[in-house]
Formats: structure tokens, sequence, C-alpha cells
């Protein structure tokens, strides 16, 4: 298991890296639909799409970045939801 110390400097790396980055929402969105929901950038080439970056991207990043999309996604589920009821 990893102990607090390790997991704690991992995650000041991951933060440093996030700062230091040109990776953004917009980087892995296309736009958006009329209703103003963003639309998900399809990727061929993951590491391609990470090199594209200046650093390029980590892959716990790309998926931080994708994580904080699904977030907004499910957030716009459920205010639809309940719209409808």
């Amino acid at each position: 298991t990893e102990d607090n110390g390790t997991a704690g400097r991992d995650l000041k790396a991951l933060a440093k890296e996030a700062e230091n980055t040109s990776l953004s929402l917009e980087s892995v969105t296309d736009g958006k639909s009329e209703r103003g929901i963003p639309q998900v950038k399809f990727i061929d080439d993951i590491g391609k799409f990470a090199e594209s970056f200046n650093p390029p991207a980590s892959a716990e990043l790309l998926i931080g970045a994708y994580s904080d999309l699904f977030s907004k996604f499910k957030a716009y589920e459920q205010s639809l939801s309940q719209k409808r009821l």
C-alpha cells in the first residue's frame, strides 16, 4: 500500500503539471451543442493527443480532464431530469 507521504508528493506533482500545461477543458471538447452542452472530442491516438500539449500531458492529467468533463455531463443530466419533473 502507498503511504500518505508518497500519495501527497504524487498529488503535488500532478498539481504542478496541471499548472504548467496547455491542457484545458476546450482541449477535450469539440464545441458545444445548441443547448450549450460541451461535445466530447473523439481521440484516435491518445499518445499523439498527449504529445500535442506543451509540455506533453501525462495519462493522469488527461484522465483528470475527462473526469472533470464527465462530472459536468452528470450535472447537466441531473439538471435536465429536474426540469422534466
